[in-house]
């Protein structure tokens, strides 16, 4: 796990932390982060990772298959992952990393 020392006030920041962490998908669709390795970089402990993300999904709003995307782990398998946005998982780290990001959610 790569840990980040790049201090976070607003979401450029958070995104540039995102970037910096080296976990970053670059798809044609757009930049994306798998859910577990955005847990990580929030600080957060990954024995329940699927509950936490769901809670953050419903907490900022989240919509599926536009902020989120709930992809088969592997072909035919029913376990999932969540990759994230980096607009959104900029969203998320923010409101966990700073007291601003909890108060509100620009």
């Amino acid at each position: 796990m790569v840990i980040i020392n790049i201090p976070i006030r607003n979401r450029e920041d958070a995104e540039l932390s995102l970037y910096k962490g080296g976990k970053v998908i670059h798809r044609d669709t757009g930049d994306v982060i798998n859910g577990k390795s955005l847990m990580q970089q929030c600080g957060m402990a990954l024995f329940n990772t699927r509950k936490e993300l769901a809670r953050q999904i419903e907490a900022h709003g989240l919509i599926k298959n536009i902020d989120y995307f709930a992809e088969p782990k592997k072909a035919g398998s029913k376990s999932i992952i969540y990759v994230f946005t980096i607009e959104s998982a900029s969203r998320i780290l923010l409101s966990v990393i700073t007291e601003l990001g909890k108060l509100t959610d620009d």
